[in-house]
């Protein structure tokens, strides 16, 4: 048995496979009505649509075959994408490269195979179309057109899941910018309304309007900080592809984070500390990691009254994982499953009455998972509180 080559753009086929959501999803009409017709056409028993991930076939749809997937090193379609054209195989008994597969010197002893690649948009073969039977057969010349017909749909099939599921994507994000800002941009700048128009210059002492304009202070920061937010979000959600990697100094970024957030941090008596690794480095997005981390040291600074917050890091196993850690008021085990959910989504006044809306986590933690990494929280109630994420490196 031979098994088939890698193909030299494997990594980036993988990825594209990967982006239209379709492994290990369950059996689907669009797709079954397909390969029943591939049989048909073709007189077989067996035929299947058959995804090349990176160690086995997925079966999306099948007839005629048990299980759900099976090893890639004895795939016949494992060699049909190495090709953009079908891959027929009369008699696998007299094909070098399968004589000695146990799929045809055992169950289902497959003899004849005809495998047409599935090929996207951008020239990748996710896998194959494929009919099969237990006997040497050849496809006639309306057969292999058939095929190639019902595998482009097949195709067409997976840019409408794609599609689909961008759709269902834009309107859960238009969903949440609409509660946020109908709640939380809303509030902000009706107490700011109310808080002013409260202010009778001719009877307003010194004292009273300095405190007032104290809260009007907090109140503008707080709506500007949502905005900006929310517009980052919005702008991280048009990109194409989700993100733009880069090779990012990270001891470079955080010095700059640390920097812009002196003044804060020296009003509540709050040392800053970098303890980033002088030589670590990651592939990644860099206007999205100063985002999350302005976010997570922000929420440092709210819920610290004294001692220090540190930012570091270490490089793992394809990324690497970063750290805010502060020695601040820390989180409840109550409140704590609520943090990464929208739908229970409050806010909490900072050591210094510091108010905010709840989003930065939230953000963050959606472009933390759009980079193939996770957020996550440990923390100790009047002790302090982790924030520890991990980002996968990615190509560019």
């Amino acid at each position: 048995m031979i098994k088939a080559a890698i193909p030299a753009n494997e990594a980036q086929r993988l990825h594209a496979l990967k982006q239209y959501g379709v492994l290990d999803t369950d059996p689907e009409p669009a797709y079954n009505e397909l390969i029943e017709l591939a049989s048909e056409i073709c007189n077989v028993p067996i035929s299947m649509i058959s995804l090349i991930d990176s160690d086995r076939q997925f079966y999306k749809a099948k007839i005629g075959l048990p299980g759900k997937s099976s090893a890639r090193d004895t795939a016949f379609c494992a060699h049909a994408i190495l090709d953009d054209k079908l891959m027929e195989v009369e008699d696998a008994k007299n094909d070098i490269r399968f004589f000695d597969n146990p799929l045809v010197s055992e169950d289902p002893n497959i003899r004849f195979y005809a495998g047409m690649p599935l090929v996207n948009p951008d020239g990748y073969k996710l896998g194959t179309l494929c009919v099969i039977d237990n006997k040497p057969r050849k496809l006639n010349k309306l057969q292999r057109q058939a095929l190639e017909t019902l595998s482009r749909q097949v195709v067409k099939q997976f840019e409408l899941r794609l599609k689909n599921d961008e759709l269902s994507r834009l309107s859960d994000i238009q969903n949440k910018m609409l509660s946020v800002i109908s709640h939380d941009v809303r509030g902000p700048l009706n107490s700011l309304q109310i808080l002013l128009e409260f202010i009778d210059p001719t009877e307003t002492d010194t004292q009273e309007l300095k405190e007032v304009l104290i809260d009007a202070l907090k109140l503008v920061s707080n709506g500007r900080e949502l905005l900006e937010n929310m517009l980052a979000w919005a702008n991280s959600m048009q990109k194409e592809g989700g993100f733009y990697p880069e090779e990012v100094k990270l001891k470079v970024l955080t010095q700059t984070l640390l920097q812009d957030h002196e003044v804060k941090a020296r009003k509540k008596g709050i040392q800053l500390i970098n303890q980033m690794p002088d030589h670590l480095e990651g592939n990644i997005d860099k206007q999205m990691t100063t985002f999350v981390l302005r976010n997570l040291l922000t929420n440092a600074l709210k819920f610290t009254a004294s001692g220090s917050i540190t930012l570091g890091g270490e490089a793992i196993d394809g990324g690497v994982e970063l750290y805010v850690q502060d020695t601040g008021c820390g989180i409840s085990a109550n409140d704590l499953p609520k943090l990464l959910h929208w739908g229970n989504r409050f806010t909490t006044q900072g050591t210094a009455k510091e108010g905010g809306a709840g989003v930065g986590l939230l953000l963050a933690r959606e472009f933390i998972h759009r980079h193939g990494g996770k957020l996550n929280i440990e923390s100790v109630l009047n002790e302090g509180t982790t924030m520890r994420l991990v980002l996968m490196n990615q190509e560019a």
